[in-house]
């Protein structure tokens, strides 16, 4: 029963050119394959046979540019007076 699991979940995991997670193929199992799997069973054999769904990381580049413009300080185009008060006073 395990092998043949592992089998229909690898065939949901690598259809369409691309790895997905246990909810994506929860879905393609439930409405291309007609087989009802709990996601935490998907998930159990996937981590038994080692099948990983790879995770997008985050932008190292988008960091850097946040970074650099922290502590910008942007004109006065509308010429407004603003009071810079301490923040204790709201709370």
């Amino acid at each position: 029963m395990d092998l043949a699991a592992k089998e229909t979940i690898l065939k949901a995991f690598n259809r369409r050119g691309y790895k997905k997670g246990s909810r994506s193929i929860k879905m393609i199992l439930e409405n291309d394959y007609n087989i009802i799997f709990s996601r935490r069973k998907i998930q159990r054999i996937m981590k038994k046979y080692g099948i990983v769904c790879p995770y997008r990381k985050p932008n190292p580049y988008k960091k850097i540019a946040k970074a650099t413009k922290e502590h910008q300080v942007v004109p006065n185009k509308l010429k407004r007076n603003f009071k810079q008060e301490s923040r204790e006073k709201y709370y």
